[in-house]
């Protein structure tokens, strides 16, 4: 999501921790993707850094997790500091450094100077303190017009440690502009989805016997929810002093749940055409991992996604069946629904 504020120019990628931006022109964003500088188990000052006295010796892809590292074999867990010197940036011009949310923890420094917080970075479990947010910084490169990037990131809560999301530089104004329009697409989707479920939930109220109604009504709440709890983070908005635990629990919830109340959607629009015990199997199967997502530590049902993720697909393929099966029978709307889903 952070990459569709602005499309980026087409520049050369980051090498051997250093990219040079002077090819960026007014107006225009780049991707500060490619080698980055990395040290693991480390959080390297940035003092260190910049005289030198602290070695590069490895260099790794950011956006990129640290399993995916070959040649490595790092675990989900640990702290690193990674580090992008940017050069050829016009000292005179104010920047935007925009990012999105790291696995689990960071604080980013330009030229020294602290710019973002993302939770509290740390070298155990306890030491960290977890933190997601979709943060743009104003920056200004020194009178030589670099920027010095360093990043002291850690996870011990989640699945995979590292970064997912693209990191953009460019004007200031140009991306503050892109991320406003990103924020008031996705609370027009919330909103949207809150009127929808909101809708349908009054149509179940006045007619009980449909209940096909009351599982789509909550399909688009629930979906309303997960749009809140990612990418800008609207939840934070709503209850500022909410926990990273319970947002993380939140938007993991947001899947399971819609997963059931989509599937019981089916179940109840198509009656004829579906096949109750599988209806009993997928409302166990979410109902099950919705208590773990609840109760356990975040480490532990964040590790059971990708299964979950598969029974997913399995679920979709039976969906499809289902209304297959109805567009053979000439079931009415079934055709329409298809093309919809």
């Amino acid at each position: 999501a952070i990459a569709d504020v602005e499309a980026p120019a087409r520049l050369p990628q980051a090498k051997r921790g250093a990219l040079d931006l002077s090819g960026l022109r007014s107006g225009e964003v780049a991707a500060l993707d490619g080698q980055w500088e990395f040290h693991w188990q480390a959080f390297v000052s940035p003092s260190l850094l910049a005289s030198g006295e602290a070695k590069a010796r490895d260099w790794r892809a950011l956006p990129g997790e640290w399993n995916s590292y070959a040649g490595l074999g790092l675990p989900p867990t640990g702290h690193a500091t990674y580090r992008l010197l940017v050069t050829g940036l016009d000292a005179e011009r104010e920047y935007g450094l925009r990012m999105g949310s790291f696995l689990s923890a960071a604080t980013v420094y330009v030229n020294g100077a602290r710019v973002f917080e993302f939770g509290t970075p740390g070298t155990t479990a306890s030491s960290e303190d977890p933190g997601w947010r979709s943060l743009l910084a104003l920056i200004r490169p020194d009178a030589s017009g670099r920027a010095d990037i360093v990043i002291h990131l850690s996870n011990f809560h989640d699945r995979a440690g590292g970064l997912r999301t693209t990191m953009l530089l460019g004007d200031y104004g140009v991306l503050s502009a892109g991320r406003d329009r990103l924020r008031a697409f996705e609370l027009f989707s919330i909103g949207a989805l809150i009127a929808m479920g909101l809708y349908y939930l009054a149509l179940f109220g006045f007619r009980r016997t449909e209940r096909s109604s009351l599982f789509f009504g909550l399909v688009c709440i629930i979906l309303a929810f997960r749009v809140a709890c990612y990418d800008e983070y609207f939840i934070l908005d709503l209850f500022p002093g909410l926990s990273w635990d319970w947002l993380f629990r939140a938007g993991y919830l947001t899947f399971s749940l819609a997963v059931l109340s989509t599937a019981l959607f089916i179940a109840r629009l198509f009656p004829r055409r579906s096949w109750k015990p599988a209806s009993w199997i997928i409302a166990a199967v979410c109902v099950a991992y919705s208590g773990v997502i609840a109760l356990a530590p975040p480490l532990v049902f964040s590790g059971f996604l990708m299964y979950f993720q598969g029974f997913t697909g399995l679920v979709g393929l039976y969906i499809v069946g289902i209304l297959v099966y109805a567009i053979a029978a000439r079931e009415r709307g079934s055709l329409l629904f298809l093309g919809g889903f």
